[in-house]
Formats: structure tokens, sequence, C-alpha cells
């Protein structure tokens, strides 16, 4: 069913530019960006916010990542990391690799983000409607650290998911990001984080070595 891509005229993606969208950066002039895989009934499509510049904050959460993308594709090859979970993403940004966890079959996905991004996680859900089914799908407001994780999800979730949320943090801040994982996080839990080498991989590591202190780290390419 390729009805909703369809529907966004010329700013359908082909092949060629989502694959160039796999081992580039943001495709920053498409208004809307697609996944399709053959794991989905539909395609799910996301709005991008291209010419939208949010004042007094970082803007980077307005597209789709490399990392995004290739996280989608992950899941699809192993939807039992999802399917029948709880699922929150941290720093979802337009929504994408939440709502692709939605649309393989997950128990409950909630998209969070700071107060700026909240409205275009919402356009993106309802958007999507077609292609989540019976899959019940929040947005909240999420600035990193224990107590606000607690008021987000009391009772936790079974898989944390965070998509370029790792880059250039103050240790506050890394250090708030893995409290928010550390709670919302249960009992044989997965945290699966998206990371991009890129310069200021020193300053990073102060969320490694954090994340290190609590979890059993793992590494795979993607």
């Amino acid at each position: 069913d390729t009805s909703i891509i369809d529907s966004l005229g010329d700013q359908e993606l082909t092949k060629r530019e989502l694959d160039k969208l796999l081992y580039s950066g943001p495709l920053r002039s498409e208004q809307f960006v697609a996944f399709d895989n053959k794991q989905l009934a539909v395609s799910i499509v996301v709005e991008q916010e291209v010419k939208k510049q949010r004042l007094g904050e970082d803007s980077t959460g307005c597209v789709v990542w490399p990392s995004a993308h290739s996280m989608c594709a992950h899941l699809c090859v192993h939807p039992e990391l999802v399917r029948g979970k709880r699922v929150v993403e941290l720093g979802a940004g337009t929504g994408l690799v939440g709502l692709v966890c939605g649309a393989l079959g997950a128990s409950e996905v909630v998209l969070t983000d700071l107060s700026q991004g909240v409205e275009l996680l919402q356009k993106n859900v309802a958007l999507n409607s077609a292609a989540l089914g019976e899959t019940p799908i929040k947005v909240e407001e999420l600035r990193w650290g224990k107590e606000a994780a607690e008021k987000v999800m009391p009772s936790g979730c079974d898989v944390v998911i965070g998509c370029e949320v790792i880059y250039q943090h103050d240790d506050e801040t890394a250090q708030a990001l893995v409290e928010a994982m550390s709670f919302l996080i249960r009992e044989d839990g997965i945290c699966l984080m998206a990371y991009e080498f890129r310069d200021g991989l020193m300053q990073d590591a102060v969320f490694f070595d954090c994340a290190n202190e609590v979890f059993e780290v793992s590494g795979e390419s993607l």
C-alpha cells in the first residue's frame, strides 16, 4: 500500500534516495521521509521541519538522521526485539524509529523529546495512524533524569531506544541520560542506542563511562 507516499507527490523518496540517507547525512531538502520494509504492511512516513529553526534550542531533532534509518532496518530484521514490548524512545525527533516499533507490533510506544519537539511528534503519529493499528502511541515531554523519567512512565518499559542522542553532552546531561535509561528499563529489558562515530568522541566517552557503570554494554555495527 503506497497510498500515503503517493499522496505526497514529488516528496516521495526513491530507493536511491533512501540508500543515500543510509550513507550520508539527513535529507534536509525533503519535507517528508518514508521508510519502507517488507516487514511493514504500510510505509512509515514522517514530516521533517526543513524550514523551521527552534529558537533557543538544538534543532537537530527536526530531521531524520542516518542512524535512525539504520536502526529501523535493524528492527525489521529483528522484530522480536520490540514485538509485544513496551517501548520508550528518548530524543525521538521525528519519531520514525518509535513509529516503526509500533508498526512491528510493540504493545505500547512512548515517544519523548523536549517541549519544542512535541508538536512534530504528534503530527507524525497522526500521519501514520493507519500503519500503527491497535498499538497505543503516546507523546510525552521528557528532559532527561530519573525524576523526569518516573513522571513519564512510572512503571518503566521493556525497551529503551535512542538514535543520535549521544553527541558532545556535558557531564551533567550525559549522567541525566543514563539515569533516565536506568530508571525506565525493567528487569530483563534492553536499551538500544544508535551512535555514529564523529569528531568529539572523547567528549562522548563521558556517556559511555556512565553507561558502563550501570549496564552490561556491547556494540554491533548496523
